[in-house]
């Protein structure tokens, strides 16, 4: 770690190469845009690395800062479907977070691409697919419990309503053939 004074050369990619580059607290990641879904992982200031991830997919970024690592890919053939990917622990382990559907009709449909480039100071992703876009983020460890309460109260809501309304319904039904 020279600061650029010195260069290593990393994984050379197949056929089209890599598409895009992930910077973790300890690593590189490199992903292929070969259709084989790898996605590299070299060890910063070493010369060896592994395959974290492999399949049939483009991978068609990655974004990355800390420990956290989101990777979108396209589909490379007919039947796919393009799915949002992220590890929290520099691609040790994966999560599937978001998968697009409908399936692709084709190689290079129905993929999730135009991403922000840059994870936001909190925690935001950006990017588009199957034309939407979407924002994601890693959720605090404490927020569940308390999502899982908020989903709660929306529920006993959503019942009062439904009651109102099949009140409201009832009582207009009757006013109607009264």
């Amino acid at each position: 770690m020279d600061f650029g004074k010195t260069f290593t050369k990393l994984p050379i990619g197949e056929i089209q190469g890599h598409t895009d580059v992930g910077i973790t607290t300890d690593y590189i990641l490199w992903g292929s845009d070969d259709g084989s879904g790898r996605v590299y992982r070299h060890y910063r200031g070493r010369d060896d690395y592994d395959i974290v991830l492999w399949g049939s997919q483009y991978i068609w970024f990655i974004l990355s800062s800390g420990n956290q690592v989101y990777v979108g890919t396209m589909p490379s053939r007919k039947g796919q479907r393009g799915a949002l990917l992220a590890s929290d622990n520099q691609g040790l382990t994966w999560q599937k977070i978001l998968e697009l559907d409908p399936p692709s009709t084709k190689a290079y449909n129905q993929g999730f691409y135009g991403e922000s480039r840059k994870i936001t100071p909190n925690g935001w992703i950006f990017f588009s697919g199957s034309e939407r876009s979407y924002r994601v983020r890693k959720l605090d460890s404490n927020l569940p419990s308390a999502i899982k309460a908020g989903w709660k109260r929306l529920d006993r809501f959503g019942e009062q309503i439904k009651r109102y309304f099949k009140r409201s319904v009832h009582s207009l039904k009757s006013s109607l053939n009264g």
